[in-house]
């Protein structure tokens, strides 16, 4: 009975320890600039379908977009 107690009282604490952590991701997280959302959108308006080889240019092409 005693281990039993040990061992439920062992998983709270790690339930407790992997919600802190879920947190901390939650808030880590960032935020799109509604700029941003702006420029994906007038992409995908104009019907531009584009392969890209990196993030980098897909990035480039976003930033590089008229609104």
């Amino acid at each position: 009975m005693k281990n039993e107690m040990m061992n439920i009282k062992r998983d709270i604490e790690m339930l407790k320890k992997a919600i802190n952590e879920i947190k901390i991701t939650i808030d880590i997280e960032p935020e799109i600039r509604p700029e941003y959302i702006k420029k994906l959108n007038g992409l995908e308006k104009e019907g531009k379908w584009v392969n890209f080889n990196s993030i980098d240019e897909l990035r480039e092409s976003i930033e590089n977009a008229q609104i």
